[in-house]
């Protein structure tokens, strides 16, 4: 049998196995606070991240 001859190994009632995933919602991350003090410090030429921890 070949493996393009949708054997049930393959597909379950000729359909796929596995489903297309959903998109859940975009969670905040914990930094999401610091990020006006961060950008700021970019801006200003920042890009230490050493120095911005410190900031932060």
């Amino acid at each position: 049998m070949s493996l393009l001859s949708g054997s049930h190994t393959t597909f379950a009632c000729g359909k796929p196995r596995f489903s297309a995933r959903r998109r859940s919602a975009a969670r905040q991350s914990k930094l999401d606070s610091y990020k006006p003090i961060v950008d700021r410090l970019l801006k200003d030429g920042g890009w230490n991240a050493q120095v911005i921890l410190r900031e932060i």
